[in-house]
């Protein structure tokens, strides 16, 4: 009876110690929500452009 208990232990040890390490990187790791700001600006930026562009290439259609 012994014997089967410090297996138990030993199992209970090793799982507890796998269930901290692995707590632990999940803390570290940033949470992941979604898309950040940055996204939304590059996204901004790029439309922005895109139709700057459209209205040269219309006026140019327009004036030549």
């Amino acid at each position: 009876m012994a014997t089967k208990r410090k297996s138990f232990d030993a199992t209970f040890t090793r799982t507890e110690a796998i269930r901290r390490r692995s707590a632990r990187k999940r803390k570290s790791a940033p949470p992941r929500s979604g898309y950040g700001p940055i996204f939304f600006i590059v996204m901004g930026v790029t439309i922005a452009s895109a139709l700057g562009f459209l209205g040269v290439v219309a006026s140019v259609l327009a004036g030549g």
